[in-house]
């Protein structure tokens, strides 16, 4: 009977370890992954990133068009490689992904001159608006007023260059201009107010072929909302009140903004504030009033500073 007892014990206590340490390995989770064309890709690897806080790398596989990576608990983006090919990011919850897919795409595309001036045209959007948040923590007006004034010479070229590659070639596409290329025209059009709002259908149809993030089309939506008046659905634009404190812009239906927030990949509102100083239930964050559709670059968002980027 002792020794029955002992034997219970010891495999109560080997159940207990077992349990333990699949609890700190975590949940396996898999992904439909694939090329353009839908089927599997030679040499694809699975990649898992904490979210905000980094840390290790995690590696898993992709095999027969399957994407297999284990998951501690916690919020990770996730993404596929292969030689030359990648996905967009996604944000996945406790290994939870249902119906998500990891889409590869190229890294380049056909059209290699076209890639590098979009490369060329984004290093060149970030330095400027990298100097003159460094000139603001100056407090000179003289100095902030020049870099303000290069930062919209710089936008005024920009905009006209992507207004032409639009009205001849419209939005583009991995193939064109490889992965990259795509996430650098989004981003010079966050830049671009009126070209904008035209362009969320084919965003839309970006994100729905895997070439764009869902994160991304938020952003665009919120953007377009705003210089157009209207309340925004996913909380991104952050905007500076007349005293100069930062502010939420306009929140359509807040007590649903974070079931929102979840569907386009986006961390908890509380959580994005955060990284601003700000919080949702204090007065630290007064809802903003609609800016004038001309002065869009008062406001603030992940496309500028403090963003929760895929790996």
């Amino acid at each position: 009977m002792n020794r029955t007892r002992a034997a219970l014990r010891r495999i109560g206590a080997l159940g207990a370890a077992l349990a333990a340490a699949g609890a700190a390995w975590g949940d396996e989770l898999v992904l439909p992954c694939h090329g353009p064309d839908g089927n599997p890709v030679a040499n694809t690897v699975t990649l898992a990133i904490l979210e905000n806080n980094g840390g290790e790398l995690l590696r898993g596989t992709g095999q027969d068009g399957r994407c297999r990576i284990a998951l501690p608990a916690g919020a990770y983006w996730v993404k596929a490689e292969a030689p030359g090919m990648r996905s967009v990011a996604i944000r996945v919850v406790d290994a939870a992904a249902s119906g998500r897919e990891l889409r590869m795409h190229p890294l380049s595309g056909i059209d290699t001159d076209g890639q590098q001036r979009l490369q060329q045209m984004v290093e060149r959007d970030q330095a400027v608006r990298k100097s003159l948040a460094e000139t603001q923590q100056l407090g000179n007006a003289d100095l902030i007023g020049r870099a303000e004034r290069e930062m919209e010479q710089v936008d005024s070229v920009h905009r006209a260059e992507i207004g032409l590659w639009l009205q001849e070639r419209g939005f583009p596409h991995a193939a064109e201009v490889g992965y990259a290329g795509v996430g650098a025209f989004w981003l010079l059009l966050q830049h671009a107010p009126e070209l904008l709002a035209p362009q969320l259908p084919a965003m839309r149809a970006a994100v729905a072929a895997g070439e764009l993030s869902r994160s991304s089309l938020a952003l665009s939506e919120d953007r377009v909302d705003l210089i157009q008046g209207r309340p925004q659905r996913y909380g991104s634009q952050l905007q500076s009140g007349a005293d100069g404190k930062l502010g939420l812009y306009r929140l359509a239906l807040p007590e649903s903004v974070d079931a929102r927030r979840a569907e386009m990949d986006l961390e908890p509102l509380a959580a994005y504030l955060e990284r601003f100083g700000l919080r949702v239930d204090d007065s630290s964050v007064p809802e903003m009033a609609a800016s004038s559709p001309s002065q869009p670059a008062s406001t603030r968002s992940s496309t500028r500073s403090k963003s929760s980027a895929p790996p």
